[in-house]
């Protein structure tokens, strides 16, 4: 075989004579018998470690063949004690493989060596560049699944950042070694162990959690910065909170979480199934129940265990309590509702190094709300996708349900505007709530003065006026002065306010808060999505250009008229902005009359027809009380007494026909006056049974809509003990029989005393 004295000693595991052998400097420790075995190869085949690691210590010694020989033969404890001593580049051709089986005896030198020939990048000219022949061994190392002491992953990833030839660009190392990915395309930051993950959370996050993407904020103005981000944590709280007793999510918990990561996009029973079906599909234990670790693979599988997220830091404390207050009084989908997230404490105590976009910090934005990324707002709608009126028409209806679900909370926006509309999965939401207030309130504490109306403005005329403006505002506010130079004769300023300060100095009363002020902003918004043109023109803001501050302040109806039929050319649209950009708050219509306009519902005036009904009415009245005197008649000729009776039938049976022809040419039959009662419900009322059957027939009748008190049209019948009319809108089907007034009456409870008289 032809082995020579030190390998025969290595062999037969004789340590002092080896040792003697070494220190003789004619030996050779390269040496390949017939075999192809080295000395080390003998050690290694005989697990002979301490043999192993005193050859691997020799400079000399050439470790390649024995490395390989250490592979195939899955001498594994062997190789690794080799690599505490020798840097090489295992070649095999799945690396992964073999992290299996020797990563448990990788301790920290061994690893760096290994390692420290394989890393995905290299520095090249002082910049990081990808390596061309990495091989994956960092991603396997850095694999949870493989036997690797979280202790070495640590010390190791430690020990790399710190190594003084990446010291020019630690930053994009960081994220190198934490985002590159493995062979199947994961990654490293997904497939490692909870405490490595952790600890690269905490250098490449905000808070350990938000991963702020770079560039410049999506919005920036002097009391909030919003700026995009991915959420790492926010699977792990989501758990946490809907987990069961046992600590584990059940099918119930399992669709909530992914209800608030927006996966789930309604309640319907479909919908449920589906996610039902996930859920067992998930559940690999097959005990109705995800660990979190199930869960956690989970969501990694699906979206990479994170969410996409915006978040707002706030300036001041004030205008972020108010938004907090209004958002808890709104639990509807027409609020971009804000999402779990750290405690304030540690957003504030990791803002003094936080900087955005490399060199603007955030240390005085000290107020931190996180709410779920939107796909654009309605601005980003009207300049780029360029909606068409039917889209447009849409998009409105949006906006005015969520304005309907504030004033019903007895809340004003304040500040609405198309920045302030988001769509998000395909839905539009309200944001912005940090100058919403209760109805009655004082308004101007946070305002955009390009969709106030003209009651928030007031022109100080005198020079007291003035100096009492700018004593209050002292340094935060220049507009005075640049008002006296574009304006000669007028001052106007908007009625607004410093929270924290005594108004009572100001040279003006504050404006209490009234949906009204929304209803305009929303006039302002329709006007522009439909003619092109703003109302006023704005800045970036939506702050009126100081050279039209007076033309805002100014308005007068016939001016606004003057406007509106300049740019708004539909007949409906121009109706309805007439409706809502009025001077006097209280002519202005509420959200909910605007969506009964026949701009939103296609329903055109009727008013006529509601006359010609009430005609019907009053000729019915008459007919019936001819026929009355007819039959009471009993010394009028028999003959004459039946001609009378024909000719009544004639006249009623043409006020009928006149009816149906009116009714004829129309597409829909509903009319609603200033209290929102419909045709239907005038006739329900009055128990005119043939005019409600060619309401019903002639279809497009919504039965179930309610005028300004609540009542709908059975509710009328109802109350009146019209049975006849009763039974015509039940079998007309699609009734709701238990809706409310808003005296809390039903058809049920109202219709009692008929049901009683008529059996």
């Amino acid at each position: 075989s032809g082995q020579s004295a030190l390998m025969y000693a290595s062999d037969d595991g004789h340590a002092e004579v080896l040792w003697m052998l070494l220190d003789h400097d004619d030996v050779d420790i390269n040496f390949v018998n017939g075999k192809g075995m080295t000395t080390l190869s003998y050690a290694i085949r005989n697990d002979d470690l301490e043999t192993v690691r005193l050859l691997s210590e020799r400079n000399d010694i050439i470790i390649e063949k024995d490395v390989e020989y250490s592979i195939h033969h899955k001498k594994f404890a062997a190789l690794a004690t080799i690599l505490e001593s020798q840097a090489t580049y295992i070649s095999t051709n799945d690396v992964s493989v073999e992290f299996k089986w020797f990563g448990k005896y990788l301790k920290h030198e061994s690893a760096m060596n290994m390692l420290g020939v394989d890393l995905p990048v290299e520095v090249q000219d002082g910049n990081l560049v990808q390596r061309q022949d990495y091989s994956y061994s960092w991603a396997s190392f850095m694999d949870a699944t493989h036997p690797v002491d979280v202790n070495v992953r640590l010390s190791c990833l430690e020990s790399i950042l710190k190594d003084e030839k990446f010291a020019s660009c630690s930053h994009d190392l960081l994220r190198e070694l934490a985002f590159g990915k493995d062979k199947h395309g994961r990654q490293v930051i997904q497939v490692t162990d909870a405490a490595t993950r952790k600890y690269l959370n905490e250098r490449l996050f905000y808070c350990g959690r938000y991963e702020i993407f770079e560039g410049p904020p999506v919005h920036m103005s002097n009391t909030a910065v919003v700026v995009m981000a991915y959420d790492h944590g926010i699977c792990t709280q989501l758990f946490q909170q809907h987990k069961n007793n046992h600590g584990n999510l059940d099918v119930n918990g399992f669709i909530k979480c992914n209800k608030v990561l927006g996966r789930v996009k309604g309640n319907q029973k479909r919908e449920k199934e589906k996610w039902r079906a996930e859920f067992q599909l998930w559940d690999k234990s097959y005990n109705g129940s995800l660990s979190e670790g199930e869960y956690l693979n989970y969501c990694r599988h699906h979206f990479g265990g994170k969410l996409k997220v915006s978040l707002k830091f706030m300036r001041k404390s004030n205008e972020y309590d108010r938004e907090i207050k209004t958002r808890e009084q709104l639990q509807s989908d027409v609020v971009l509702h804000q999402l779990l997230s750290v405690e304030q404490s540690l957003f504030q105590a990791h803002l003094r190094t936080l900087k955005i976009n490399r060199d603007f910090s955030m240390a005085n934005f000290r107020h931190v709300l996180v709410l779920p990324a939107a796909e654009c707002s309605l601005e980003d709608i009207f300049l780029k996708e360029r909606p068409d009126c039917n889209k447009t028409k849409s998009l409105l209806t949006e906006v005015l349900l969520g304005i309907e679900v504030l004033h019903k909370q007895d809340l004003v926006h304040g500040d609405l505007k198309k920045l302030n509309v988001l769509r998000v999965q395909n839905q539009l939401k309200l944001i912005d709530f940090d100058a919403a207030v209760r109805i009655y309130e004082p308004l101007g504490a946070k305002v955009s003065s390009g969709i106030l109306p003209p009651e928030m403005f007031h022109n100080l005329e005198t020079a007291d006026d003035v100096e009492k403006y700018n004593t209050y505002w002292g340094r935060e506010s220049h507009e005075i002065s640049k008002l006296k130079r574009t304006q000669v004769n007028s001052t106007y300023v908007v009625k607004a306010y410093r929270d924290g300060c005594d108004v009572s100095t100001l040279p003006y009363s504050l404006i209490k808060a009234s949906t009204a002020v929304d209803m305009w902003s929303f006039g302002c918004m329709m006007f522009q999505m439909l003619s092109g043109e703003e109302l006023v023109p704005t800045d970036i803001n939506q702050n009126v250009r100081l050279d039209r501050m007076h033309k805002a302040a100014t308005w007068t109806d016939e001016k606004l008229r003057q406007r509106i039929d300049e740019f708004i050319v539909g007949e409906d649209a121009n109706d309805l902005v007439k409706r809502l950009l009025v001077v006097d708050p209280t002519e202005r219509w509420s959200a909910t009359a605007v969506l009964r306009h026949p701009y939103f519902t296609g329903i055109q005036d009727t008013s006529a027809l509601t006359n010609a009904m009430e005609e019907l009415i009053q000729n019915q009245a008459k007919v019936l009380s001819s026929l009355s005197e007819l039959h009471e008649g009993d010394n009028m000729h028999h003959k004459t007494q039946k001609n009378s009776i024909e000719e009544v039938k004639t006249a009623f049976f043409d006020l009928q026909n006149e009816m149906v022809s009116r009714l004829s040419g129309r597409s829909v039959v509903i009319n609603f006056d200033k209290l929102g009662k419909s045709t239907l419900m005038y006739a329900s009322e009055k128990g005119q049974a043939i005019v409600v059957r060619m309401l019903l027939d002639h279809g497009g009748v919504d039965i179930n809509v309610v005028d300004n008190w609540g009542k709908s049209a059975l509710m009328y019948a109802s109350k009146n003990g019209h049975a006849i009319v009763v039974r015509m809108l039940l079998d007309h089907g699609g009734v709701d029989i238990n809706v409310v007034d808003k005296r809390g009456s039903c058809e049920r409870s109202v219709g009692v005393n008929f049901d009683r008289r008529n059996g």
